[in-house]
C-alpha cells in the first residue's frame, strides 16, 4: 500500500463498489431474457417443426426484448404471437403507441385493440369474422386482467373464456407488456443481483487502487465510477434497444446461407430429373409454415397428386442465385417451372436483366413455366418494381403470370401473414396453394 489513510480506504471502497455495482448491473441485464425471466411465456412464432422465423428465436433469447424492464413485441421484426400459461389469474398493462395493433387471441375469439379505439370482438376460424364493436375505449396504457373465467380491460368486463391468454401484435409500431403478474406473484424482468460477481469486482478493484499512491487513486476511481455511472444509465434507458450486430453479421450470414444452399441445391437437381421445380427465396421455402407438409408447395402438389415436385428455393436468395444455378436447372430437364422471386433484390435493374435471362432460355426449350408474384402486405397496395420486372419479361416471351396479391387483399393478415409482410402462416400457404390451383383450372 502506498500510504493510504483510513479514511481514503474507506472513499476507495465505495468507489470500487459503486464501479462493480454498474459492472454487475450491465453484464446480467445483457445476458438476461424473457425464457430466463419465466417458463410461463411461449413463443408460437418459435413453434415450428420445419424452420423458424426470422427474430423468433432472438425474441425470447435475447436481452434487447425487455429494454426498460418490458417485453416489447416490436423488437425483432414485430408480429410477434405470445402465448401465457393458463393461470387462475394473470394481469398486465398494455402499452400501445400511436399506430400500434395488438389482438388478444382467446381459443375462437379474437379482441383486437388500437389506442383511440374501441375494441372489436371477432370470431376466429382461420379468419376473423362477425366484428362486433364493444363499449370499451383502448387508451395508450390499458389494463388487462383476467381472473375466475372473466377477461376485464381497464376495470370493464371483456368476456367470459377458459382459454389462455395469447398476444399477437401487428408490424413494427411501439407496442409493450409492463408490470406483469401471474397468480398475483409480479414477473421480473430483470435478472437477481449477482452477490459473488459484484464482490469478486469490489475486491479487484479494491486492490488495483491500493497499489496506487492514493491521491491519484481516488482521482482515478472518480473517474471511473462517473463514467460507469452514466454507462449504466446509457446502457438501460438507450443502448439495451439497440441491436448493432444485427446490421453487421445480416449481409454476411445471409452470404454463407446462399451459397450453402446453392450446393445442396445443385446436388438435388443432379439427383432428381424431370420435376416439377419451385425456383424462390424464403417464403417459396416455406419460411413461416409449421411443418414441410404444409409449405404451398408441398399442399399443391399434394392437390395435383404430382409425385414428382421439388422445391429448389433458398432463403434470401436473389435473381443472381437462380442464373448461377441455372445450368444445373437445364439439365435436370424440368416438366415444368413455378417461379416465384420477386421480393430480395435491391437493384430492379439487375432483377430484370437476371430474369430476362432465365426466362429467355426457359422459353427457347419450351419448359412451361408460371410466374407468380410473391404476396406481401406491401404488395396489396403497390405492386413493386420487381413485380412489374415479372410481369412484362413474363409478356415478353409468352410466360403466364399469376398475381395472388387480390385474393389476399380481402384477407386480414393475422390468418395469412407471419412477420415483415412477406411470410406466410399455415393458413396463408393454403391460400396460396388452393389459388394456383383454382387459377390453373380456370385457364
Amino acid at each position: 500500500m502506498k500510504g493510504h489513510s483510513r479514511s481514503s480506504l474507506i472513499i476507495l471502497l465505495a468507489i470500487s463498489m459503486v464501479i462493480s455495482f454498474c459492472i454487475e448491473r450491465i453484464y446480467s441485464i445483457s445476458n438476461h431474457s424473457i425464457e430466463d425471466s419465466t417458463k410461463l411465456i411461449t413463443s408460437l412464432k418459435k413453434k415450428s417443426d420445419f424452420v423458424p422465423l426470422m427474430g423468433a428465436d432472438e425474441f425470447m433469447t435475447s436481452s434487447y426484448t425487455l429494454f426498460k424492464e418490458r417485453i416489447n413485441l416490436n423488437m425483432w421484426h414485430g408480429h410477434q404471437f405470445l402465448e401465457f400459461e393458463k393461470a387462475e389469474s394473470l394481469y398486465f398493462e398494455l402499452f400501445l403507441s400511436n399506430q400500434a395493433t395488438v389482438d388478444l387471441v382467446l381459443g375462437g375469439q379474437v379482441v383486437r385493440l388500437r389506442k383511440g379505439d374501441k375494441a372489436i370482438l371477432y370470431d376466429f376460424n382461420g379468419e376473423l369474422s362477425n366484428p362486433i364493436e364493444l363499449l370499451i375505449e383502448i387508451e395508450d396504457k390499458n389494463k388487462i386482467l383476467y381472473e375466475k373465467g372473466t377477461y376485464f380491460i381497464n376495470s370493464k368486463k371483456l368476456i367470459d373464456s377458459v382459454e389462455a391468454v395469447r398476444i399477437r401484435n401487428h408490424g413494427t409500431e411501439e407496442s409493450s407488456l409492463e408490470k406483469i403478474s401471474i397468480e398475483g406473484s409480479p414477473l421480473k424482468l430483470r435478472p437477481s443481483f449477482s452477490w459473488s460477481l459484484f464482490l469478486i469486482g469490489v475486491m479487484v478493484l479494491a486492490v488495483a487502487f491500493f497499489l496506487i499512491s492514493s491521491l491519484k487513486a481516488i482521482s482515478i476511481g472518480v473517474s471511473v465510477s462517473i463514467i460507469s455511472v452514466l454507462c449504466y444509465f446509457f446502457y438501460i434507458f438507450y443502448f439495451q434497444g439497440i441491436y448493432l450486430f444485427e446490421y453487421f453479421e445480416r449481409p454476411e450470414s445471409e452470404a454463407n446461407l446462399i451459397s450453402e444452399e446453392s450446393l445442396r441445391v445443385s446436388e438435388e437437381l443432379k439427383l432428381k430429373k424431370n420435376s416439377v421445380l419451385f425456383i424462390g427465396s424464403s417464403q417459396t421455402f416455406g419460411e413461416g409454415a409449421s411443418k414441410e407438409t404444409k409449405r404451398w408447395t408441398d399442399l399443391y402438389c399434394a392437390k395435383k397428386e404430382i409425385d414428382n415436385c421439388l422445391n429448389i428455393a433458398i432463403r434470401s436468395a436473389v435473381s443472381q442465385t437462380f442464373v448461377d444455378l441455372q445450368e444445373d436447372i437445364i439439365k435436370s430437364s424440368p416438366d415444368k417451372i413455378f417461379f416465384v422471386l420477386s421480393y430480395n433484390d435491391r437493384d430492379p435493374e439487375k432483377h430484370r436483366k437476371n430474369i430476362d435471362l432465365l426466362f429467355k432460355e426457359w422459353s427457347a426449350l419450351k419448359i412451361p413455366v408460371i410466374a407468380i408474384l410473391e404476396p406481401s402486405t406491401q404488395a396489396l397496395n403497390n405492386l413493386s418494381p420487381l413485380h412489374y420486372n415479372i410481369l412484362s419479361i413474363a409478356r415478353k416471351y409468352s410466360i403466364r403470370a399469376m398475381d395472388p396479391t387480390g385474393l389476399f387483399k380481402l384477407k386480414d393478415d393475422l390468418s395469412w401473414n407471419w412477420w415483415d409482410n412477406i411470410h406466410l402462416t399455415d393458413h396463408g400457404h393454403m391460400l396460396l396453394a388452393n389459388y394456383i390451383e383454382e387459377s390453373e383450372e380456370r385457364n
